[in-house]
């Protein structure tokens, strides 16, 4: 994401979409220097729950955590912090580029279904691993 955004950075015009409406449509504007606080929120969401993972222990859990399925738990739920920092890196990186070419004219919109498949992906990932982690107790 970063590489892509350096190197097409001095090829944007000064004025881009900067935000898009349910439908995918840009409905705002604003400066090309957004686009690295959208990259900046995506490397502080990956940092930091890259350093979250490190500690599955202080997490809250919806089931007890016993001597006998802590491990089990604690596996769980950080494979579900990587599924979600994967998913959230791919949305922001998604956007990122999705924005450039959209500043450079090669479309005018986002597409109708990437609120939709993005929530889906993000909220069905972590519904599958709550589930997973109760059946697992």
């Amino acid at each position: 994401m970063w590489v892509f955004l350096l190197a097409n950075y001095s090829d944007l015009p000064e004025v881009i979409p900067q935000h898009y409406n349910a439908y995918g449509k840009a409905d705002d504007f604003g400066s090309k220097s957004n686009l690295f606080i959208l990259a900046g929120i995506a490397s502080l969401l990956n940092i930091g729950l890259s350093a979250l993972k490190k500690y599955p222990h202080h997490f809250n859990y919806s089931v007890e955590i016993t001597k006998e399925n802590a491990i089990r738990q604690y596996a769980i739920a950080t494979r579900m912090l990587r599924f979600v920092k994967l998913i959230l890196v791919l949305i922001f990186s998604s956007l990122v580029v999705k924005t450039i070419f959209i500043a450079k004219g090669g479309s005018h919109e986002l597409g109708f279904w990437f609120l939709p498949i993005a929530l889906v992906c993000l909220v069905g990932s972590i519904a599958y691993f709550i589930i997973l982690s109760i059946r697992s107790k």
